[in-house]
């Protein structure tokens, strides 16, 4: 059996990743949340990781019963969660979207 090769590892895992973080937001679109981002983390130690950054807090259930590894806060690596989210409300209030959170999940990728 041929070990496959970094690049197609790679491309499998980013396939993988892209289809769960579509999963989660899907889940939190049937839910009901609007008014949410998310962020990609990846290369660390610990692997990759999805951050999610929602305005309700009951979104946060939502997360937790996808059952997707393992959900919960955490430390970030490289990503600074306050100035990600600043940055994301600043762009939202620039298009005239802050007051807006039925669609802040969709604006930015």
């Amino acid at each position: 059996m041929s070990v496959p090769s970094l690049d197609r590892h790679c491309k499998v895992l980013e396939i993988t990743l892209g289809c769960n973080r579509q999963y989660l937001r899907q889940r939190l679109l049937d839910d009901g949340h609007r008014a949410f981002f998310d962020r990609l983390e990846g290369g660390g130690p610990d692997g990759w990781r999805l951050h999610f950054f929602c305005l309700d807090q009951s979104a946060i259930a939502v997360l937790y019963d996808a059952g997707l590894g393992e959900c919960g806060p955490g430390d970030p690596v490289t990503l600074d969660p306050e100035e990600f989210v600043i940055r994301r409300l600043r762009q939202l209030e620039r298009c005239g979207r802050l007051s807006k959170p039925n669609d802040w999940w969709w604006f930015f990728d």
